[in-house]
């Protein structure tokens, strides 16, 4: 069996990240958001037709834009006879993107505790 390389480990996928800020991944998605809405809001015909999108090529591209990649994990509360999970909700007027969206709690982000490269090597170090 031939040695596969080490981004794409077994044959598998595999994720390149580089330096980025909160706001390069808002800066290409949030568009795309308010294109469509005002799309369908004019009565527009099939989604996702806009400009900002059509020049975004391929949503999986991700060499042509930000993306910013996170986990999720549902935290289960289990009790003698019930289990329960939480659940967070985004009210629009409060939040500054995915407005009305409900999530898994609790919510958040991975990202450095300071906007320094030496913080960034030792916050981003799996």
């Amino acid at each position: 069996m031939a040695s596969a390389p080490a981004d794409h480990p077994e044959g598998g996928l595999g994720l390149t990240f580089a330096l980025g800020r909160y706001f390069d991944g808002l800066d290409t998605t949030e568009p795309l958001a308010y294109e469509e809405a005002l799309r369908r809001l004019k009565g527009g015909a099939g989604p996702f037709q806009g400009p900002i999108r059509r020049g975004l090529g391929s949503p999986f591209a991700l060499d042509r834009r930000a993306a910013l990649p996170g986990v999720s994990t549902l935290t289960v509360r289990a009790e003698e006879d019930d289990a329960y999970f939480f659940m967070h909700r985004r009210e629009a007027g409060k939040v500054a993107a995915a407005m009305d969206t409900t999530h898994v709690a609790p919510p958040g982000e991975f990202q450095p505790h300071a906007d320094v490269l030496p913080v960034w090597r030792s916050d981003l170090d799996l």
